[in-house]
């Protein structure tokens, strides 16, 4: 009788994916801002700078309502394992 396993759940997408990477990568690329693959600690400081504003116009992602946890989980991730 073989054990069995149970299945592994798929790795679930970044946050940074979910909500940023559909305008900001490496076709679309808007504000000249790539956020797929490695960050530089360039990128990683507008895209934080972004999420922190209060300015409708430059506030990231756009034309969506984040709420506190979420933006701060989008900084945590920004900010993590910066080298």
């Amino acid at each position: 009788v073989q054990p069995t396993t149970a299945p592994q759940a798929a790795p679930k997408a970044s946050l940074v994916s979910q909500h940023c990477a559909s305008c900001h990568n490496s076709t679309k690329q808007d504000g000249k801002l790539d956020l797929t693959g490695v960050l530089s600690a360039e990128k990683r400081l507008k895209a934080i700078q972004r999420v922190l504003t209060d300015d409708p116009a430059l506030s990231m992602p756009k034309g969506k309502e984040i709420t506190d946890q979420l933006r701060g989980e989008l900084i945590a991730e920004l900010t993590a394992d910066v080298k």
